[in-house]
């Protein structure tokens, strides 16, 4: 008997010594696990509102997909690339009045992009990392319509179009929580109008519009 609990206890130490040496340290970016590029997706939503609008807040909820890279390239600096489907927009609410009383006017505003952000790294820490730069969007698909005690109506996107190019600046920080999981937030704004003020809808905004939002994000990136 006490041969046997020997032995068990051995196989036990033996198997929690095993574990413990297989089980992946809790980062990368470590002294010890260093590459100069990492490879991952990352999956967020956008948290948007459009300024030169007849809205105002962060009303507008969308997906920010997709696949990038990160390239460190010394200790403290590094430099990272995304390919991203990111939906932007706005959203708001108005209170009209008629003959027959009070209603509500929902607006709501969808542009969806391909965006491409490039930033500058900085890494304080082996666990978080921060970044610095711009990202180029191209739009593929915007929808724009109100919702009344009306009939829906949808703004004709040829009388009232948006540009095709959306220029950003950004700034990002990530933390990573396990060994290539990271959480992370992000803050957007357009350098460059995406509609020009003779093309907003009138009584729906006035002068020149811009996309602004934060992103938070998860995203894995391959040890």
């Amino acid at each position: 008997m006490k041969k046997t609990l020997l032995l068990l206890s051995f196989l036990a130490v033996s198997g929690l010594s095993n574990a413990q040496t297989t089980t992946p340290p809790p980062r990368i970016f470590g002294i010890d696990d260093e590459k100069v590029f990492y490879g991952g997706v990352s999956v967020g939503m956008n948290i948007s509102e459009v300024i030169g609008d007849a809205y105002h807040g962060f009303h507008k909820v969308g997906w920010r997909v997709g696949p990038g890279v990160v390239s460190k390239f010394s200790p403290l600096w590094g430099v990272s690339l995304e390919l991203l489907y990111s939906q932007k927009g706005s959203r708001g609410v108005k209170t009209m009045y008629s003959s027959i009383g009070e209603y509500f006017e929902n607006y709501f505003l969808k542009l969806n992009y391909v965006e491409v952000p490039v930033q500058l790294l900085v890494f304080p820490t082996p666990r978080a990392y921060f970044g610095l730069g711009m990202s180029y969007s191209r739009l593929i698909k915007s929808n724009e319509r109100v919702e009344t005690m009306q009939p829906l109506y949808n703004f004709n996107q040829k009388d009232y179009p948006f540009l095709k190019e959306d220029w950003n600046w950004m700034i990002s920080g990530k933390y990573q929580f396990w060994r290539g999981w990271f959480i992370g937030a992000s803050y957007a704004r357009s350098l460059a109008p995406i509609r020009k003020a003779n093309t907003v809808p009138p009584h729906y905004g006035s002068g020149h519009q811009y996309n602004v939002n934060f992103n938070f994000s998860l995203s894995y990136l391959i040890p």
